[in-house]
Parts: structure tokens; C-alpha cells; sequence
């Protein structure tokens, strides 16, 4: 199964038993799908039709 469907299924399952997604970095389900790490990176990644943002610099 690919990331996504599995990520978007862990995530409502996660909500449903927490009511919220603030879900912590480490957060590995049941199954050994790491939902923390795949959601900070799925935040991080543009979405389709969307262009990267350039870095920010300091």
C-alpha cells in the first residue's frame, strides 16, 4: 500500500482516538507506520501544482 492512503488512514484513526493531529515526531501506529515523521514531512513537501519555496536565508 502506498505512503499516502496508509498515512491519510493512520491520521483519522489517530484524530478519531485523540480529537486532535498534533501528533508527536516519534509516533509509530501499531502496524510500524511512522505517522509523526510522515506527517512533519508530508507538511514539508509542496502539494501537486504548488512550486517549492526557495530557502529561507538568515
Amino acid at each position: 500500500m502506498s505512503a499516502i492512503p496508509t498515512g491519510l488512514a493512520c491520521a483519522h484513526a489517530y484524530r478519531q482516538a485523540h480529537g486532535h493531529l498534533a501528533v508527536p515526531y516519534e509516533c509509530v501506529t501499531e502496524d510500524g507506520f511512522r505517522l509523526g515523521a510522515w506527517l512533519r514531512g508530508s507538511a514539508a513537501r509542496p502539494g501537486p501544482g504548488e512550486c517549492p519555496k526557495p530557502p529561507l536565508s538568515l
